[in-house]
């Protein structure tokens, strides 16, 4: 069963815990972790020079749809999804850069499924310039920069390998104190730095400006996605759904999740497929045809392809997966 709650009611759900100097060898600001009630796991604030840095590794005991009702402020972030989706709709393997405000809507929370993620906040956009003189700035950055129009700012990507290689690191700090502080920033300014690398990739084609309200288009459509994974619309019936043109719908989908609209739905599939393997209430036949499977071995295979695991052996280790 899915419990609908407001993001005030949510935030109530995690508990700041009291540290003393020596209960916190790790330099942590802030251990803030679930009530028990709902979940097991916690958030750690690091406060570092011009940054803080939030690790995230928590389970939901049952599926949550957080109602955001006001748009966030937002603020600049390098987020990285280790492991699990994130209620504000990361895949796994994401990686992303956002500034600005983001807009209102519902975001979900899936029981059972660990999530493990790394947020970078930086204070100011600004202090990246830093680094280089104003001429020497490309259009990608002077718009993550600038914002002109104050519109915000979403780039989504993969964790490339040297990404995957700084935060295994970074999770397995080998220091405390002043020297965990130095090293978790020395990683902090790796990441930012290979997921900006991955920005200005002369490959990639800068796309075109998506306005607050495309961007709330695009994830109402997503929702409309989510809502419908056994039954999903066309991509024009659901670009019509949300006032949009197929083709801005295509790019624009891909711009704010990185993905396409569909390769994202077969990603949501597979996590609903491994949500109903865990509650044991059905075959691994019958979970495949829920999911859009007429053969147990191509959902096999697909599923194997997501988690790295087959069905059965998912099952087995009860949805356990290492970092």
């Amino acid at each position: 069963m899915t419990v609908s709650i407001t993001e005030s009611d949510y935030q109530t759900l995690w508990q700041p815990q009291s540290l003393s100097p020596n209960s916190a060898p790790n330099s942590a600001m802030e251990v803030i972790k679930i009530s028990t009630q709902w979940g097991q796991g916690q958030q750690q604030w690091f406060n570092l020079r011009q940054m803080d840095l939030l690790i995230q590794d928590y389970v939901f005991h049952q599926d949550l749809q957080v109602v955001r009702i006001e748009a966030s402020p937002g603020c600049l972030e390098f987020g990285f999804q280790v492991l699990g989706g994130s209620y504000a709709a990361r895949l796994p393997g994401e990686s992303f850069i956002q500034d600005g405000p983001m807009p209102s809507r519902s975001l979900r929370e899936h029981g059972g499924e660990r999530v493990l993620q790394v947020d970078i906040h930086l204070e100011s956009a600004t202090l990246l310039s830093s680094f280089l003189p104003d001429q020497a700035l490309s259009l990608p950055l002077r718009n993550l920069i600038e914002r002109p129009g104050g519109q915000p700012f979403i780039h989504r990507g993969v964790t490339t390998v040297a990404m995957q290689l700084a935060l295994r690191q970074l999770l397995d700090c080998p220091y405390q104190d002043i020297m965990g502080s130095m090293y978790r920033e020395s990683k902090c300014w790796e990441l930012i730095a290979l997921k900006l690398e991955q920005l200005l990739a002369p490959q990639r084609i800068p796309p075109s400006p998506l306005t607050a309200d495309d961007v709330d288009r695009i994830y109402a459509a997503q929702q409309i996605l989510r809502q419908n994974w056994q039954q999903p619309p066309s991509l024009l019936r659901l670009a019509r759904q949300v006032g949009l043109n197929d083709y801005k719908l295509k790019q624009g989908y891909r711009q704010v999740f990185g993905t396409t609209a569909f390769k994202d739905l077969w990603h949501y599939r597979m996590e609903q497929a491994a949500h109903l393997l865990l509650q044991g209430q059905y075959s691994i036949q019958e979970v495949a045809l829920m999911v859009g499977y007429a053969k147990s071995s191509n959902f096999a295979a697909a599923f194997r392809q997501r988690f790295g695991l087959r069905p059965k052996e998912y099952q087995r280790q009860g949805g356990t997966k290492s970092v």
